[in-house]
């Protein structure tokens, strides 16, 4: 009879490997025009262990959470689907994901509290103002309004 050593029975269970973690999120307060200029540096990148999961989600690239301290209306799209046309009451969070990028309208930037793969984003803007804001895996991006067209000159009488 063949015995096997007692340490040869016993297995150590299987290491599981941790999913990449999305890009850091530059706050939109360094590059929003309406507010004192600060520095936003990235978080230096964390180096891995192992080889990220081949079947982490990559839906959960780019995650957004939004709240309000009074009443703003925002509309949400996610990678270019609009995911939220509403009115966002205080206190209510509500979370978005995309892959590639998540667009933000609201017409009460002072208001919205955003806060981008777990890090606070900043401020948008003053209260009462409308403000279009672009989440990418780059970070924060606040999108100036297109030019106000120039008035048609005025005809002569002749």
């Amino acid at each position: 009879m063949v015995t096997q050593p007692a340490a040869a029975l016993h297995k150590e269970p299987a290491q599981v490997s941790k999913p990449a973690e999305p890009a850091p999120i530059v706050a939109a307060a360094a590059k929003n025009p309406d507010t004192v200029s600060q520095t936003g540096a990235p978080a230096p990148a964390r180096e891995l262990a192992s080889p990220p999961v081949a079947n982490a989600n990559p839906a959960a690239a780019i995650q957004v959470s939004l709240t309000a301290d009074a009443d703003a209306w925002v509309q949400v799209w996610a990678d270019g689907k609009s995911v939220m046309a509403d009115v966002l009451h205080p206190n209510v969070v509500k979370t978005f994901t995309a892959t590639a990028a998540l667009r933000i309208r609201t017409g009460n930037a002072g208001s919205l509290q955003v806060t981008a793969n777990g890090a606070p984003a900043g401020l948008l803007g003053p209260k009462g103002q409308v403000r279009t804001v672009e989440v990418t895996r780059d970070g924060v991006h606040i999108l100036l309004p297109p030019p106000k067209p120039a008035p048609a000159p005025a005809l002569e009488p002749l």
